[in-house]
């Protein structure tokens, strides 16, 4: 149609505790408005997978949302998994169909996931970098390979693209 409609939306790490973390209880008026097309200049629905950073009291996980295949699935490099978390992204995906769509989902055709033969950290302090690099693979469809061994590499390669970035931006 010419638009200019991504195949991913990825949502801030703000998105979750506004839905439910900061209250802990969910309240999609909290982010309603966050995905308002005319904000973003695409529909959120019409992507063909969402992308949810999500921080669990000291850890960070990544929650990726299929819309085409109807598939939540919890991304932990630690394998825990958050029935809650998942069960809240259900209720919002309903939630925002009938709200931006006018349309009934059916929370009952979403397959819940927690996929286990991921790469797995093995230290404590890795997480965001594996949240970081799960959401790099998976929005490029590229398979999970990468490994705690790859770390430190990743470490200087966001240091490396975050100054990059501002040198740009001061041009």
């Amino acid at each position: 149609d010419g638009s200019t409609q991504p195949k991913a939306h990825f949502f801030s790490t703000f998105f979750i505790n506004k839905l439910y973390q900061d209250s802990g209880r969910y309240d999609y008026s909290n982010v309603r408005r966050w995905t308002l097309p005319k904000k973003l200049k695409y529909d959120v629905l019409r992507c063909e997978k969402i992308y949810v950073p999500v921080h669990q009291a000291v850890h960070w996980v990544l929650v990726e949302i299929d819309v085409l295949e109807k598939r939540i699935s919890y991304f932990d490099s630690l394998l825990g998994e958050s029935a809650v978390t998942v069960k809240n992204l259900k209720r919002w995906i309903v939630d925002e169909a009938k709200n931006k769509l006018n349309e009934d989902w059916d929370p009952d055709e979403w397959e819940e996931c927690y996929p286990k033969s991921i790469p797995l950290q093995k230290n404590g302090c890795d997480c965001g970098v594996f949240m970081i690099k799960f959401a790099e693979y998976l929005s490029s469809g590229a398979e999970l390979a990468f490994s705690q061994k790859h770390m430190d590499y990743f470490r200087l390669r966001l240091v490396s693209d975050m100054l990059e970035v501002g040198v740009t931006e001061e041009d």
